[in-house]
């Protein structure tokens, strides 16, 4: 029999209608944190950030999850990852596509003073299994820094970084590139006219045209507004500043930013410069590659605090573009935002969202033998999760008992209690607390 007969597909019903949507921030706690990062894990549909701290240096080896499935969102939760932890902070943080892993790179790792390394770990991100692996690198190796751009350049698999900030506060002027394959690192050879080095600048892979382009940043007290692009064409490497046009953003440094891969458009939010004092913005601009124009972005509502240091990324799901923490002076923002900014919009009204947890069920299904359940609670009680078919019919209980608190994941291999194969169609997974019963409703189709 043909294999794609044999293919499970998994629909989840949600209905998302984009028309009339605004650019709107929507809020979502979390606990206070800046320097933190955010990645997209597209297949299983959520947004997962790690490391960051408070107090300026405190970091944390936290890493937490919060669900795209639908718009609402339903806030951050602390995941259960397993093998050795590190705490880190101005890190990089970047999606391994091939190997559906997350790639941190060097960063801050002591808390009360600087400690910059140049180690390489892996996040596991299969769901329900996530774990950490320090990655046994060879070849001469980037110095140790914090801050410095990067991206994950799927032709090679690999990542690529450049620049940031050394332990002895100076910009190193150079241009890694690490092989995920092989764990090798080589430091690429740039030619002609390069940008001045520089930490904390906003960048992105631009597939379209093989090149890593880069936004901002800022070095020895300059601040930079300027936009390069780093050719990969390999044996061919080279920089060249490109000349945007539109409303152009004050230089700054540390901004929020995230990729919108399927229009080429970068966004920004917030950072910082120092001219004389400090200055700390709230604003959203936005890039759009192929013409090179910039935008400003005008949303209403219930605008951020001006801050720097948020972690931010693009949820191309939703499209939403996600920040979440940050600082201010000595303050540590503990909110996460939302920003719609799909092509359809017919106003600029912020909505706010709640920021405490209800329950809910979540469905994804990453396999084809498997489909994943996470229920979410806001505090332990005694559940039950049950699957019912179309009619009613008991088919399955998954579980029975005290909840975990806040969210726990349950597997489904497709059998009933008597544990025969069930067939295609609508099924229901039904949640009963001491208080309430909530079914999600989800299809199997050959």
């Amino acid at each position: 029999m043909s294999m794609k007969y044999l293919k499970l597909t998994i629909i989840i019903l949600v209905c998302i209608f984009v028309f009339g949507q605004a650019q709107v921030w929507k809020s979502i706690g979390l606990p206070p944190m800046n320097v933190s990062k955010i990645i997209v894990d597209s297949i299983n549909q959520r947004a997962v950030l790690f490391g960051g701290g408070f107090g300026g240096n405190y970091w944390s080896d936290g890493v937490y999850e919060m669900s795209l499935i639908d718009t609402l969102y339903s806030g951050w939760m602390r995941l259960n990852v397993t093998g050795p932890h590190h705490k880190r902070g101005y890190h990089t943080f970047t999606y391994d596509s091939k190997l559906h892993r997350a790639i941190v790179f060097g960063g801050d790792t002591t808390n009360g003073y600087p400690n910059y390394n140049n180690d390489v770990w892996a996040l596991n991100l299969q769901l329900g299994s996530e774990s950490w692996q320090i990655l046994n690198t060879t070849g001469n190796k980037p110095i140790p820094r914090a801050n410095p751009s990067d991206i994950y350049h799927p032709i090679r698999n690999s990542l690529i970084i450049y620049s940031g900030i050394d332990i002895n506060g100076d910009y190193p002027d150079d241009v890694w590139e690490f092989k995920l394959d092989s764990l090798i690192w080589r430091q690429v050879n740039i030619t002609g006219t390069k940008p001045m080095p520089r930490q904390a600048s906003a960048s992105l892979y631009d597939k379209q045209n093989n090149r890593m382009i880069i936004f901002g940043g800022a070095a020895y007290g300059v601040f930079y507004n300027d936009v390069w692009a780093l050719d990969l064409t390999k044996g061919n490497e080279h920089w060249t500043q490109l000349s945007p046009t539109g409303i152009i953003p004050s230089g700054r440094c540390a901004p929020a930013y995230g990729f919108d891969t399927k229009r080429s458009k970068l966004y920004i939010f917030g950072g910082w410069n120092y001219y004389g004092g400090f200055t700390f913005y709230n604003d959203v601009y936005g890039l759009d590659i192929p013409t090179l124009t910039w935008s400003k972005i005008y949303p209403t509502g219930d605008l951020p605090a001006v801050r720097r240091n948020s972690a931010g990324a693009y949820d191309i799901l939703n499209d939403n573009f996600i920040t979440t923490g940050g600082d201010c002076y000595s303050y540590d923002f503990s909110d996460t935002h939302i920003l719609f900014l799909g092509p359809i919009t017919t106003s600029t009204e912020w909505v706010p969202v709640t920021n405490y947890i209800t329950p809910d069920i979540l469905i994804n299904s990453p396999s084809v033998d498997l489909i994943r359940i996470r229920y979410i609670m806001p505090t332990a009680d005694n559940i039950k999760v049950d699957i019912v078919d179309i009619n009613g019919k008991m088919i399955r209980t998954l579980y029975s008992g005290k909840s975990s608190l806040n969210n726990g994941w349950l597997v489904w291999n497709r059998t009933d209690n008597n544990n025969k194969k069930v067939s295609t169609g609508v099924y229901f997974c039904r949640l009963q607390t001491e208080e309430l019963t909530l079914s999600k409703k989800f299809v199997i189709v050959k």
